[in-house]
């Protein structure tokens, strides 16, 4: 597993428990929604169960039932890993977390945690025999809620790229008074045999801006050419399309193909800032009108979730009954269910 063979190499240090302790691991971000290219870092998040007594003080799940965790998640960005891809090399992007506290994340239908669970298989990277229960499960996991959820997500996702719109004024307004198109890279830039025909002191001041913009943002460069941030536009997009999917299919497919191609053509610039705003207008006005009429629920089921939270548990811990009691018809349906497992080895 992929998180074994990197702390083998100390290229990670997580908790001690983790690597062994991972139900699940799959591959997010652009990957998932098919639309990454060549340069994309790769997004991990994963699910571990940390030890026994992390989660279970006497008859409740602690962070489910209540909201303390020991341990929530664990965290490590930028991973080089020199060895992948057939020795081209690729950077990790992971997010792991406790079981408790994804349940709680999905139930609430966080956009990021809730598409984990509707990934493509091949994007999958681990998973344990318990978590295919759970993946098969996924669709308890939907309520009308997810309409609030990826709304908002998508509002502050519009807002960045408004911001990013005035983060690059300065230089798009220089280029366009000394005529310097802004398709113009920062490599272009930096040749100095050209200098856009400016002065040793506008040419400068040029570089300087192009310096300012990059230490802020990795991606200054494209939101100076696209005078705005496509990939904010492209997540606004695909947050209020996948909750217009969900509430009309009661499911998710992460690369539906009329989504993939329009979040394609926004990466490209084929898009403008104004354009996919107008877009999240109407968009916002149709999940609003089918908030109304679809059939989804409108809440989670969080005794079904909880239910499904302890089999999993179970199944890696072994018999609860010391921890959960076991009073109404959930839970002894629950109970039921647990034997059927072990009767047949599921």
């Amino acid at each position: 597993m992929l998180l074994i063979d990197l702390e083998k190499r100390e290229l990670i240090k997580p908790p001690n428990f983790l690597c062994t302790n991972t139900m699940y691991l799959t591959r997010m971000g652009s990957i998932a929604y098919g639309v990454s290219s060549n340069n994309s870092d790769i997004d991990i998040y994963g699910v571990a169960i940390p030890p026994r007594d992390y989660i279970f003080p006497p008859n409740y799940i602690d962070g489910f039932d209540t909201k303390d965790l020991n341990f929530v998640n664990w965290q490590k960005h930028h991973i080089k890993d020199p060895s992948a891809n057939a020795g081209k090399g690729c950077s990790y992007d992971f997010d792991i977390y406790n079981i408790v506290k994804y349940f709680n994340l999905v139930a609430d239908c966080n956009p990021n945690t809730l598409d984990s669970l509707f990934v493509r298989r091949e994007h999958i990277l681990h998973i344990s025999k318990s978590w295919e229960v759970v993946r098969d499960s996924r669709k308890i996991f939907l309520h009308k809620g997810v309409v609030h959820r990826m709304r908002g997500y998508a509002y502050n996702q519009l807002s960045s790229a408004r911001n990013c719109i005035q983060y690059a004024q300065p230089i798009r307004e220089f280029e366009e008074l000394h005529g310097i198109s802004h398709s113009t890279t920062y490599e272009q830039a930096l040749q100095d045999n050209i200098k856009f025909g400016l002065s040793d002191v506008d040419y400068n001041l040029y570089l300087s801006m192009w310096e300012v913009g990059i230490a802020k943002t990795k991606r200054f460069e494209s939101q100076k050419i696209h005078n705005t941030d496509v990939k904010f536009l492209y997540h606004v997009f695909r947050l209020v399309d996948q909750a217009e999917f969900i509430l009309n299919n009661f499911d998710l497919d992460l690369q539906e193909e009329s989504r993939v191609a329009k979040m394609k053509a926004i990466r490209k610039g084929q898009f403008t800032y104004d354009q996919v705003a107008q877009e999240f207008s109407e968009a916002e006005k149709r999940l609003l009108d089918l908030y109304n009429t679809s059939t989804l629920p409108k809440n989670s089921d969080r005794q079904a979730i909880r239910n499904l939270l302890l089999i999993t548990l179970e199944d890696h811990y072994g018999s609860l009954e010391k921890f959960v009691k076991y009073e109404n018809a959930n839970d002894l349906a629950l109970k039921e269910i647990r034997q059927i497992i072990n009767k047949y080895n599921l």
